[in-house]
């Protein structure tokens, strides 16, 4: 009983661990004339309705809107289920 007590702890720090890795590591500010179509965007744009936080590919459309609006923009990079096989490997492991 008192076992799972102590995982509750240890879930928060992966928890902030994730967060941490999905803010500071696969974020990446770019310049928006090097946006390419099926980047996802990071921040969020009321003006284009683009939320920021789904995974979602932009088009040649919404590409061409956003350098009207800005000049640089932060787009989401790298492995974007990395923490999940992470976390699989933790709970086979336990």
């Amino acid at each position: 009983f008192f076992a799972y007590f102590l995982f509750i702890p240890i879930f928060y720090l992966f928890y902030k661990f994730a967060k941490f890795t999905e803010n500071n590591i696969y974020k990446k500010k770019i310049k928006t004339k090097n946006l390419q179509e099926g980047d996802v965007i990071a921040e969020k744009i009321k003006k284009l309705n683009i939320n920021g936080k789904r995974y979602e590919g932009i088009s040649k459309e919404d590409i061409l809107k956003i350098r009207k609006i800005k000049k640089y923009i932060y787009i989401k990079d790298g492995v974007r289920y990395a923490p999940t096989f992470f976390f699989t490997i933790v709970f086979f492991v336990i």
